[in-house]
């Protein structure tokens, strides 16, 4: 027999047993419990109380977040399209003024936008 089954007689105890445990679940409430958050005086016993309901945490609110426009997606990839292009342009000394060092830094720059316009979009 595998170790997966139990024989009758352990069914029956285990059937018995939850039994018996889901009796002691439902006790009736009683009418000293209420909805109220409880406050301790300086003793920490009692029912568990949560944080939001004690007042020690406010709970966040949803935030209405309006999409973005429609401009913005193809904004974020001429950014980066044109940080690289102009890059690789200028390693390939195709731009005017041969290579320099400004075109990589105004080429980081588009890319640095591009990113930062992606981390706003919605």
């Amino acid at each position: 027999m595998g170790q997966g089954y139990r024989s009758g007689a352990q069914k029956e105890k285990g059937l018995v047993l939850f039994g018996i445990m889901s009796l002691l679940k439902r006790r009736p409430k009683t009418e000293t419990t209420s909805a109220k958050p409880v406050r301790h005086d300086g003793s920490r016993t009692g029912r568990y109380v949560s944080p939001v309901e004690s007042g020690r945490v406010t709970p966040k609110t949803a935030k209405e977040s309006d999409p973005s426009p429609s401009w913005y997606g193809p904004m974020i990839l001429a950014l980066l399209i044109l940080g690289v292009l102009l890059i690789t342009l200028n390693y390939l000394a195709v731009l005017p003024g041969s290579v320099s060092p400004w075109y990589l830094v105004v080429g980081l720059g588009f890319i640095f936008g591009g990113f930062t316009f992606a981390t706003r979009y919605k």
